[in-house]
């Protein structure tokens, strides 16, 4: 194993009480942000991880 992939998951907050808490597939501008909020907290501790095509890769 040589690198992980990162995908972007939306908890659904702000739907309704049924759906919310169920993980599915961030796309979009939530998972461009979702990414990069995880890229910038994960360089504070000298993770580089590059964001390509909506998906995030850290290289082992």
């Amino acid at each position: 194993m040589d690198g992980v992939e990162l995908y972007p998951l939306d908890l659904g907050f702000g739907l309704s009480r049924s759906q919310r808490g169920r993980p599915v597939i961030a796309d979009g501008k939530f998972a461009d942000d979702v990414l990069a909020r995880t890229q910038a907290l994960s360089d504070f501790y000298g993770t580089k991880i590059d964001i390509k095509d909506g998906v995030g890769y850290l290289k082992l």
